[in-house]
């Protein structure tokens, strides 16, 4: 039997907040459970491509790099409002969060990239 279960997101976008919850699904993992983190990894269409693509090397670097240890995956994880890059993949965090519930859910272990591709980048909007 498989069973979906949605989590939405905590209407504070705290960031800490939104790793607490990732930690309390740790346990689920040694059950099997595989837990989703579903948004957007940049959500912004009025900065350029290679701003976008700036954002999403430091996203790929703190998220998948083996040389980065699971305790500065989280802090950089709680810093990245800070990063200058970040603005530039994100009007408003709520399309992050997900990937920092799922990292946190990780236990902070480097993921992988499966799936890249910037296809909205060709709209313009006036």
């Amino acid at each position: 039997m498989s069973v979906v279960l949605q989590v939405s997101l905590k209407n504070s976008l705290n960031i800490a907040e939104h790793l607490c919850l990732g930690e309390v699904l740790q346990p689920l993992r040694r059950e099997g459970v595989l837990i989703i983190g579903s948004g957007s990894t940049t959500h912004r269409f009025d900065v350029s491509d290679s701003d976008r693509r700036s954002f999403m090397e430091w996203f790929h670097d703190v998220m998948t790099s083996k040389t980065v240890s699971p305790e500065k995956r989280k802090q950089l994880l709680l810093d990245s409002r800070t990063e200058p890059k970040f603005a530039a993949g994100h009007g408003r965090i709520e399309h992050f969060l997900p990937s920092v519930v799922a990292c946190a859910a990780a236990g902070y272990q480097p993921g992988a990239v499966l799936f890249e591709d910037f296809w909205m980048s060709h709209i313009k909007f006036d």
